[in-house]
């Protein structure tokens, strides 16, 4: 089962949160991100948080519509997001989607990639999109299949030095180089064919595609 969790970052073009609500078969809506899908009439099946930053009225709206609420308070351990994550997880989703994940705040930018790290150990693909950018995370061998909206594929170690990193079938190989983190080499790879396969011996790797 796949999950859309509209966020309240940054808000991504309607045709992008339309293809993901169109495709998932569960949608949640996150504080801010629930103006976003009432906007384009989209009724997600949850909405979550604090609410600090929705407005009241379209999250009365919305619970009419038939919108289960679960609503926190403002001080909390975790983030809004984080609770989205955490029932989706709960209801043995397969693939999340988190759109509106990205923005103004850095501190929820990080945060929620975070949450691709968690979607990891659950064995769940997950991946934040937004208008310019795709961002993935992966803990081995992997064939990326070439997205052509995207112009550039980039390659980041996460929390630790990967070892023996390579990258095969791109503009740029590499043979098993020890990857730190914040080592810039990995960066601004490109497709040569329809794929590219990478492999790596430990840790967890952030792949970012983006437009330019």
């Amino acid at each position: 089962m796949k999950c859309l969790i509209m966020s309240g970052g940054v808000k991504p073009k309607d045709e992008i949160i339309k293809q993901y609500a169109d495709f998932c078969d569960l949608i949640i809506g996150v504080d801010k991100g629930c103006n976003y899908l009432y906007d384009l009439d989209i009724k997600p099946n949850y909405i979550v948080g604090d609410f600090d930053s929705s407005n009241i009225e379209v999250i009365e709206a919305l619970e009419k519509r038939g919108s289960v609420k679960y609503k926190y308070k403002c001080e909390k351990d975790f983030t809004d997001s984080e609770e989205a994550f955490e029932l989706a997880i709960s209801s043995e989703v397969t693939e999340i989607y988190f759109l509106g994940a990205t923005g103004q705040r850095f501190d929820h930018t990080l945060g929620n990639l975070g949450l691709l790290l968690k979607a990891l150990k659950y064995n769940v693909r997950a991946e934040i999109i937004d208008d310019r950018n795709k961002i993935l995370l992966v803990n081995s061998n992997t064939s990326i299949k070439n997205e052509k909206e995207y112009k550039y594929i980039s390659f980041l170690a996460y929390n630790e030095t990967i070892r023996e990193f390579s990258i095969k079938k791109a503009k740029y190989e590499l043979n098993k180089y020890n990857l730190e983190v914040g080592d810039s080499r990995t960066v601004s790879n490109e497709f040569i064919s329809d794929e590219i396969e990478i492999e790596l011996s430990n840790g967890n790797i952030i792949i970012i595609f983006s437009k330019d």
